[in-house]
């Protein structure tokens, strides 16, 4: 995964999505530009993947890796991430999904079903991550934040639950303030 930088208040990724399908099929992998931000105004934060053109050697001056034996598919994820309760104990997740896995025969009911089961299984992975969260690896990389993905995110929430907009404060890079001219 790659950090993308520059472009203010959100954390941004260059990543490899793979997808172990069963026999007969060969395994996929989506190569996606994604990136998150705060939509505080509306009290979400949104979570974008789209896939990185198939033959673009780089993205953003970052080579993009080779998929190997693997067939690269087609991916556009959108997640909208709504907070909520008094103290935001709970999380309502919206989530579109388009998919072409490069199989020309597979109807699209199929392609629709794959698409049902891929959300019902990345709910289940955040379910959990949140219910066994001090025993996974997350504590130790929100401790690391080599990104400052989790600085941006954490400051976010911070303003949310405070009821301000983050940009009171001004605009920041991966997590540390930036200047503005004034």
């Amino acid at each position: 995964m790659h950090v993308v930088r520059g472009c203010g208040d959100y954390a941004q990724f260059i990543m490899v999505l793979t997808f172990a399908l069963p026999w007969p099929f060969s395994t996929r992998e989506a190569i996606v530009y994604a990136f998150a931000t705060d939509c505080v105004e509306r009290g979400r934060v949104l979570v974008c993947a789209q896939s990185v053109p198939a033959d673009a050697a780089s993205w953003w001056g970052y080579t993009i890796p080779t998929v190997g034996s693997a067939v690269r598919m087609d991916l556009t994820l959108e997640i909208g991430f709504i907070p909520g309760g008094d103290e935001y104990q709970n999380t309502h997740m919206d989530m579109c999904l388009q998919m072409d896995p490069k199989v020309p025969w597979l109807s699209q009911s199929t392609v629709n079903l794959v698409g049902r089961l891929f959300a019902t299984q990345l709910v289940s992975n955040v379910n959990s991550v949140c219910k066994s969260y001090s025993k996974s690896p997350y504590p130790e990389r929100l401790a690391a934040d080599r990104s400052g993905a989790y600085a941006v995110m954490y400051r976010c929430l911070e303003a949310l639950r405070q009821g301000r907009l983050p940009e009171d404060e001004g605009p920041t890079e991966a997590g540390q303030q930036i200047s503005t001219p004034e």
